[in-house]
């Protein structure tokens, strides 16, 4: 017997090659397997009944299991070729009954689609629709979606073969949205920067614009801003000036044309991935929007040094791109001349809080904030409050569109005419060097 064996081991390879429109749909088993049960005949020997007769002696003495019924399919596809359709039926039922007993569910779809085309063959379409409709149930009972969509698919490929084409249809909707729902791209989060961070070169950009108010008399107010930052491993610094020069008609002569100034500095030092020292540092200069009062020979300074602690909320694929909250303390240094008359020339010590964000993408615009409160530890009722938000739309790789909102609330006023609510807006062109 054991020549006999290996010479049908041997042979299998031609019957594969011969039928491969069946075969190749089916998972094939381990090595360990095939060595003991792959034993068909070839048609090219002189006696192919006889032989084939032989060959399924020889796979019913095996045990019951996926590769017996994959051979069983073989057999009958080659008593079909023979013309010996009830012996193909017959085996083809063998084959039936064993894999309806199989656990693993792809395999059994495999081989219950490979049986009903062989059915179709023999001309029961009904049994194969039969047999069909159960490797439906089976598909739809797996869990994992894109498997199930890819055996529904499989399934709807041999409806298509036997002409059923409105079961093929139906199926092949549910498999495509099966699929499409399991292929959906989830792009990985960037990753996140960090400490010690990355050096990167300078960053500066030049940029000008018109603004608006909510209470000036000025006819127009152009101005030009700079920002520029810098990164190191453990430490930052970013630093934004902005100088404008308003006209208004209703001044005196000599002091038609007022400049004005507003410096923000904001350093930290990185202590770990979390925590940092800042350092920072506001000053203005006749700004209308901190100021008493805009008339000809007013003049208002604010100087507000701040340091403290800050903690990172949120941080980007760089250590620019974050959220941070700050917790200050600042000897405000404050200076009002109103009407020819000092009305305020004092430091006066606070302690704040502060958002800020900077480098933050949405899309392709970038939005940086910085979200200031404080309160006067000398006077109770002294409170600020103040809002400084920028969103720039690229308009190329070098220029892009900025838009510019302040907004300040302070209780206590200089002037009486003042609002404690005043906003200021500038929108320009900025130049990225």
């Amino acid at each position: 017997m054991i020549p006999k064996f290996l010479l049908c081991c041997l042979l299998v390879t031609i019957v594969f090659e011969k039928t491969n429109n069946q075969a190749l749909a089916l998972p094939l088993p381990d090595r360990d397997t095939l060595s003991e049960t792959l034993v068909i005949s070839s048609v090219a020997v002189s006696n192919p009944k006889s032989q084939l007769l032989e060959v399924l002696e020889t796979v019913n003495q095996m045990e019951d299991s996926q590769a017996k019924a994959i051979l069983l399919n073989q057999i009958a596809v080659k008593y079909i070729e023979l013309g010996e359709l009830e012996q193909a039926e017959e085996i083809l039922g063998k084959s039936l009954a064993i894999s309806n007993s199989l656990e693993e569910q792809t395999i059994q779809v495999n081989l219950l689609t490979n049986i009903a085309q062989q059915y179709a063959q023999i001309g029961q379409l009904d049994k194969a629709q039969e047999i069909l409709e159960l490797t439906v149930e089976i598909a739809n009972s797996v869990e994992d979606k894109l498997t199930q969509g890819q055996l529904l698919l499989e399934i709807a490929l041999t409806y298509q073969s036997l002409g059923l084409e409105d079961s093929s249809q139906t199926l092949i909707s549910q498999s495509q949205t099966l699929i499409s729902e399991t292929q959906t791209i989830t792009e990985e989060p960037p990753p996140v920067a960090e400490y010690p961070f990355q050096e990167e070169r300078v960053e500066f950009s030049l940029g000008f614009g018109a603004t608006i108010s909510s209470f000036r008399d000025t006819t127009w107010n152009v101005g030009t801003n700079s920002n520029l930052y810098k990164q190191w491993s453990r430490s930052d610094v970013f630093i934004n000036s902005n100088v404008s020069v308003s006209f208004d008609s209703s001044r005196a002569e000599d002091e038609k044309y007022r400049p004005s100034s507003l410096t923000a500095v904001l350093y930290r030092r990185h202590l770990n991935q979390d925590w940092h020292f800042a350092a920072n540092l506001f000053a203005n200069t006749n700004q209308e929007l901190l100021a008493a009062k805009n008339d000809d020979e007013d003049l208002t300074v604010i100087i507000s040094p701040t340091v403290g602690a800050g903690f990172n909320l949120w941080r980007g694929q760089t250590a620019k791109e974050s959220w941070d909250v700050q917790f200050l303390f600042s000897p405000r240094y404050e200076y009002d001349y109103i009407d020819f008359e000092e009305r305020r020339n004092r430091v006066d010590p606070t302690l704040a809080i502060a958002f800020i964000g900077r480098g933050v993408k949405i899309g392709s615009a970038t939005f940086n904030q910085i979200f200031v409160f404080g309160q006067s530890l000398r006077d109770s009722e002294n409170l600020i409050s103040t809002y400084n938000t920028t969103f720039s739309i690229p308009i190329s790789e070098r220029w892009s569109f900025t838009n510019r909102l302040f907004l300040r609330f302070r209780n206590q006023t200089i002037f009486e005419d003042n609002p404690q609510w005043n906003f200021y807006y500038t929108t320009g062109l900025d130049f990225k060097f």
